[in-house]
């Protein structure tokens, strides 16, 4: 029976095991390109708001909760975020996270029985920025979002060698002078500025 509603895509590839070592490239995007976490200054300069710190800080986080997960490269956009994930064995993601705290043991203790898996990654990170952004929004007047902060799903790419992972890793690093130059095409402010 068809429901008269879209049916949704489903961006994942079919018969993949997402808890595999990876690196897998990440992709998430604010809703409506909101311009939230910062904005371009330059041909390579970039501007973080608060929140745009925020956003930094609860991914480089990410790691003490999530045993098994290793960050490599990242970049905070004016209105999204990609990343470069991997997962490792939690015995040796332990050696460079070790619990500090009898709480924190019990915590990444209960997170160790579960396999990480991409989604899950992205699905804490954004529950736990859209926490930090109300909060911020309350308590220092940060720009509320519109209807919600982060767009649905995500994009991923699963790196299949050292070639495709170092030309994601550029990519990373061009960023700000690709989206300045998506500006400068665009806007004829920005070409007067730079003129």
């Amino acid at each position: 029976m068809d429901s008269g509603f879209a049916k949704r895509a489903i961006m994942r590839m079919d018969n993949y095991d997402y808890t595999q070592a990876g690196p897998y490239f990440l992709t998430i995007c604010l809703y409506n390109k909101q311009q939230l976490l910062g904005r371009i200054t330059g041909q390579s300069g970039l501007t973080h708001t608060p929140a745009g710190r925020m956003i930094h800080q609860v991914w480089m986080n990410m790691p003490r909760y999530n045993p098994g997960l290793v960050l490599d490269e990242f970049i905070v956009m004016p209105d999204h975020f990609h990343a470069i994930i991997g997962f490792v064995d939690p015995k040796i993601w332990r050696a460079h996270w070790p619990a500090t705290t009898d709480c924190e043991v019990d915590s990444l203790e209960s997170l160790d029985a579960k396999q990480l898996h991409v989604s899950d990654i992205v699905r804490r990170f954004k529950n736990q920025t859209i926490k930090q952004y109300k909060k911020g929004v309350e308590q220092e007047g940060w720009p509320p979002y519109s209807r919600q902060l982060w767009q649905r799903g995500f994009w991923d790419r699963i790196i299949r060698n050292e070639r495709d992972l170092q030309n994601h890793r550029e990519y990373i690093y061009n960023n700000v002078a690709a989206k300045h130059l998506d500006q400068f095409k665009q806007d004829p402010q920005v070409q007067q500025k730079s003129q």
